[in-house]
């Protein structure tokens, strides 16, 4: 049985996606393509808006690419499908809760999911250095969900 794991933000064009593409790409690495499916969506997103070109060249430098995605806004199907549901903030994990109750217990902040602490700040508006941070403090959570997820 395959697992979907769906990545939330605000607008689905920063953290979110780059947080699919990390994760996708560990999964590609493991062989585990049949097993696990990870996808992402925002809250607030402005449907087909691509990435931000920060977002775009920070994981450039990791060798993967955000060129194809799209915006894409959160809706009921998206996280009932998914098996699990992991915001950037504790906010947004509320928000959907408040929208989803029957969705406890698979909706949590990607930090509250691996066990480090506080929230992953959005970069949107920043600089490169600052989506270049994000993305490091992404790869550092995902590297401590994989070990609950595969």
């Amino acid at each position: 049985m395959m697992k979907e794991i769906l990545f939330v933000c605000t607008g689905n064009t920063c953290r979110s996606p780059m947080a699919e593409v990390l994760l996708r790409d560990t999964i590609a690495q493991a062989g585990l393509e049949d097993a696990l499916q990870t996808s992402s969506a925002g809250l607030a997103a402005l449907e087909g808006a691509p990435a931000t070109i920060h977002a775009c060249a920070a994981v450039k430098a990791l060798g993967l690419s955000l060129e194809k995605h799209r915006a894409r806004l959160l809706t009921k199907d998206l996280v009932e499908q998914a098996d699990l549901v992991l915001t950037m903030t504790a906010r947004q994990a509320e928000t959907i809760l408040q929208a989803l109750p029957a969705a406890s217990g698979k909706v949590f902040t990607l930090p509250q999911y691996a066990g480090t602490a506080g929230e992953i700040a959005d970069p949107y508006g920043g600089d490169l250095a600052s989506y270049r941070l994000c993305l490091l403090d992404l790869q550092e959570n995902i590297n401590h969900i994989w070990k609950k997820i595969k």
